[in-house]
């Protein structure tokens, strides 16, 4: 099960205090509602500047086991920090299987 915030806004744009709130408060909520573990997180927009180091600490400490951003890009053994993960996005309007096959093998990212 995964999570979000609860007011949907960039944790970079608050404080340390509202945004740890806006994580833990999320998880919580979740957690009661749906009498389960929410062990992953997606950072609301999930860019470079709406999470970074700061917004990585407070999902760890907040309890999470992961997060995922929106940053397009593979993982490698090198580059594998468990609260920073890329995400691929799926159209089911515009994307095929082969080009869904085509990001998740990396093939995408190459020829750009």
């Amino acid at each position: 099960m995964g999570g979000h915030t609860t007011s949907h806004r960039a944790l970079s744009d608050l404080d340390e205090t509202s945004a740890r709130a806006e994580l833990i408060d999320n998880r919580n909520y979740l957690e009661n509602l749906l009498q389960l573990p929410v062990r992953h997180l997606a950072y609301p927009y999930g860019t470079p500047g709406a999470c970074g180091l700061r917004e990585e600490y407070l999902a760890n400490e907040a309890g999470y086991a992961s997060a995922v951003t929106t940053r397009h890009d593979q993982l490698t053994g090198d580059r594998l920090d468990p609260f920073a993960l890329p995400r691929i996005g799926v159209d089911s309007t515009y994307d095929t299987e082969a080009s869904v096959a085509a990001r998740l093998s990396g093939v995408q990212l190459a020829v750009q």
